[in-house]
């Protein structure tokens, strides 16, 4: 076979190959950017929603709640043996949770205790859940969290209210939620508003050996 035709056979099977090539890389990277964007829920994250069985008749309000609370879902780096997430119950969020048909009896006492403390009214309200395999004794998440807004402005705690009715979890693991409540106005007496805050951090500090785990929500981004 003429060396001339051997090489452009050469040539068109490199080429045939690096066609193949980049196929395969763009299908692992539209993989690995669905994942990113589409990160499946955490064990810990499809408990913390308890959409209650009974809720199935409807889908609407049980898809309505779902999104809002995903959305608002901050979990903790899973550093330790101890894990931490947070919820910022915005009033859509808050709205969904209400919302919702036949609650569970987590999400009932839940409601009641937004409620009841005046949340997105004088409140601003951080569903927050430990989850362990260790005992809980002596962690005081009320003493060890603050809230501050993105231009450094401090929100005092209020009040902090466990919720009693138990999520789902599995044998030998320890889950307990409690809901944080801080003031709607910052130290400097300014009033909490979206429209001109933007970011809000919950921090909490000094938790089974962990110095600092941080929990951000852009506000623009946010139900």
């Amino acid at each position: 076979m003429p060396r001339s035709s051997t090489t452009a056979q050469l040539t068109m099977a490199q080429r045939i190959a690096s066609v193949a090539m980049g196929v395969v890389l763009i299908g692992v990277f539209a993989w690995v950017g669905y994942a990113a964007l589409n990160p499946q829920p955490s064990p810990l994250q499809e408990a913390l929603r308890s959409l209650a069985s009974s809720n199935e008749d409807d889908s609407t309000a049980a898809a309505a709640y779902t999104d809002a609370f995903d959305a608002s879902y901050r979990p903790d780096a899973g550093v330790g043996n101890v894990a931490i997430a947070a919820v910022y119950y915005t009033p859509q969020v808050q709205a969904a949770l209400n919302a919702l048909p036949k609650k569970s009896a987590h999400q009932d006492e839940l409601a009641s205790v937004l409620d009841q403390e005046g949340a997105n009214d004088q409140a601003l309200a951080f569903y927050t859940m430990i989850d362990s395999v260790v005992s809980q004794v002596g962690i005081d998440l009320a003493a060890a969290a603050s809230l501050t807004d993105g231009d450094g402005r401090s929100y005092a705690l209020m009040s902090s209210r466990p919720i009693y009715a138990l999520l789902p979890q599995p044998e030998g693991q320890v889950r307990t939620t409690t809901v944080l409540f801080f003031a709607a106005t910052a130290d400097d007496g300014t009033a909490f508003s979206r429209q001109t805050v933007s970011e809000l951090t919950l921090t909490v500090r000094d938790v089974a050996d962990i110095p600092e785990r941080r929990f951000r929500w852009d506000l623009r981004l946010v139900p």
